[in-house]
């Protein structure tokens, strides 16, 4: 029956799988491992990665921490997930960009986060945690982390403000020693005014100077756009499944 692993006993299944949010798991820094000797679920916030043999016990397992998007290493968990979900899920594409800082420009990045007038850009810090923490369209900006201690040491946000209030903001999603996973979001009436772009390319900026790689993966077509603008560089479009939550 599928357990609580260790990373030492997952690390053989997820073995060079670039996706970020996994190295955040294997490091111990958040998330979980479930799993057997054959197969495993690395599970952090919304996502579950599956690796190993497929296995619907796995699947079982992992229910009650409801993952929103599975995301498996191969095509044989097809039928496994679509068997255990039924018909709360639904497959879509995300896409994963490379993981090299070569098409970073930072004179265009610069430039890229000039906000708009009005507009402030601001370091996420102690009090804009605990403000993010209570806006449901802003809570991924730091609802992995166990509080603003461990952000501050591992990772950064960037956030714009408008006549004081919070907007939009870029920040980590997860994070593991050497890295963040980029989290993205504007609220919805200062949408397509520019705030992603700025908030973003602040964020990588601040990255680069800490130290720390800014992964990318996109959730949707619009988010490649906006990662490739960026200067980040398709790598794959891959298979993830959307489940809706039980009733």
């Amino acid at each position: 029956m599928p357990n609580r692993l260790t990373p030492k006993q997952a690390a053989p299944l997820f073995a060079g799988w670039p996706e970020t949010p996994i190295y955040s798991c294997l490091s111990g820094t958040m998330g979980q491992l479930i799993g057997t000797a054959r197969a495993a679920a690395a599970v952090i916030g919304d996502f579950a990665f599956l690796a190993g043999q497929p296995d619907a016990a796995l699947l079982t397992s992992i229910a009650a921490l409801q993952p929103q998007i599975v995301v498996p290493r191969t095509e044989a968990w097809a039928p496994v997930i679509t068997a255990a979900y039924g018909t709360r899920v639904r497959r879509f594409e995300r896409y994963a960009t490379a993981k090299t800082t070569a098409g970073f420009d930072p004179r265009r990045l610069q430039q890229l986060a000039d906000p708009p007038a009005g507009v402030q850009l601001v370091a996420l810090n102690q009090h804009w945690f605990n403000v993010c923490q209570t806006l449901p369209w802003a809570e991924d900006f730091t609802r992995q982390f166990r509080n603003f201690d461990q952000f501050n040491a591992l990772a950064c946000g960037v956030l714009a403000l408008h006549e004081g209030e919070l907007v939009a903001g870029t920040s980590a999603y997860s994070a593991y020693p050497g890295g963040i996973e980029i989290e993205v979001d504007t609220r919805e009436d200062y949408r397509r005014r520019g705030l992603a772009t700025a908030c973003s390319a602040q964020l990588i900026l601040t990255c680069l100077g800490r130290g720390l790689y800014p992964s990318w993966d996109a959730h949707t077509k619009t988010s490649l756009a906006l990662a490739q603008k960026l200067g980040y560089q398709l790598a794959y479009a891959y298979p993830a499944y959307l489940v809706a939550p039980s009733r």
